[in-house]
């Protein structure tokens, strides 16, 4: 039986969409850089990610959090609070639901330091 690949393509060609729009938010850029040099591309894959690369480099993108505000916005909530660190893929938030109930949420990048992990627990807290 033939196993089955992931192709990373229709991902980088969403992104595309989405940074088209000035849409593509700082962690999406780092999870599709990640996966990108994370596995051996195709030459399909390869131009899709420089043409996404070049879109990035020309036009500014929004921030994770005017992305959380606008996903939370369509779904009739509200974003109350929300941290994403730069430096890492790392972040806590506290959302609104439209029937006003509140929903804590925060995921830390394996790697980052007892420090930050700290940090994070106390921001979730207040």
């Amino acid at each position: 039986m033939r196993k089955l690949q992931y192709s990373i393509l229709a991902d980088i060609q969403d992104a595309i969409g989405q940074a088209k729009q000035g849409k593509l938010a700082l962690y999406w850029q780092r999870t599709i850089q990640r996966e990108y040099h994370c596995k051996k591309v195709t030459p399909a894959e390869q131009q899709a990610y420089e043409q996404l690369q070049s879109i990035l480099s020309e036009m500014p993108q929004w921030s994770d959090e005017e992305e959380l505000r606008s996903e939370m916005e369509e779904i009739g909530g509200r974003a109350r609070f929300c941290h994403f660190w730069i430096d890492h893929n790392s972040m806590v938030q506290l959302t609104e639901d439209r029937n006003g109930r509140f929903h804590a949420a925060y995921v830390l990048d394996r790697d980052t330091s007892s420090e930050v992990r700290r940090e994070a627990a106390l921001l979730a807290q207040k």
